[in-house]
């Protein structure tokens, strides 16, 4: 584990509520609590089925572990903001892996691990996966799921090969989203790609129609909702689109 109270970054800005943390380990350390508890709440406090309560205020004091992932390496003003996102990312799966596996899986980022049972794909479930079941698991709880729609995806894919040493290219033709809640049917897939993974052959999807499906859940006919611009009545599926009714429950 590690503390500090200020990101120490040229102007070393205060961490906000890094004292909550410090005093959290504190108290643990006071009443014994068992380790395996100690590291599940640093991990996933906030899932905790049954969270342990302050000793005499009664608020929640297991997902208070969970700001350990937040006492990283920050910078201010980064010049590129994406690039700095992954690099406070991998830097907390550092030190996640070296504190509670005694060993460090940040090669993993790039590739499978060289020497343990560690693959890319595992490196990734941990800033993905686990906040985005997190997510889905907080609002069947609260019964939320029903009437909110959750859309995982991106503006395009990535090709199944490598363009010369540039890596993969942005691909149009061919990727995955998932949705989930507000009306989705679960468990289910639709469309498929090529066995390479790069043009759509079955039950295309296009944006138009992931959009038209989207505005059918929240109530609104996309045929319905227009604005005028340069003229005319436009369209955000413009003059395309069509409701998938084959994903809705």
């Amino acid at each position: 584990m590690r503390f500090a109270e200020t990101y120490g970054h040229e102007f070393d800005y205060e961490i906000p509520e890094a004292w909550r943390y410090r005093d959290y380990v504190i108290r643990a350390l006071n009443a014994d609590v068992p380790y395996d508890q100690f590291v599940i709440e640093h991990i996933a406090g906030d899932l905790t089925p049954r969270p342990r309560r302050h000793p005499t205020e009664g608020y929640n004091e297991s997902i208070i572990g969970t700001g350990f992932w937040w006492l990283s390496q920050g910078t201010h003003s980064p010049v590129d903001v994406r690039q700095d996102e992954a690099e406070r990312v991998d830097n907390q799966i550092d030190v996640f892996s070296k504190t509670f596996l005694g060993l460090t899986v940040a090669c993993a980022r790039c590739h499978d691990h060289k020497f343990d049972a560690i693959s890319t794909e595992d490196f990734y479930a941990l800033p993905v996966d686990q906040p985005t079941a997190a997510l889905l698991t907080d609002l069947k709880q609260r019964g939320l799921l029903d009437e909110t729609v959750v859309l995982w995806g991106g503006e395009f894919g990535r090709t199944p090969f490598a363009q010369g040493t540039d890596g993969r290219d942005h691909n149009p033709f061919g990727f995955s989203v998932w949705i989930a809640g507000g009306g989705i049917r679960p468990g289910m897939t639709y469309g498929q790609t090529d066995k390479f993974g790069y043009h759509a052959v079955e039950n295309r999807v296009e944006m138009y129609d992931l959009h038209a499906t989207i505005l059918h859940l929240l109530g609104i006919d996309h045929r319905q909702l227009t604005v005028r611009f340069g003229g005319r009545d436009m369209r955000l599926t413009d003059v395309h689109g069509h409701v998938i009714h084959d994903i809705l429950a």
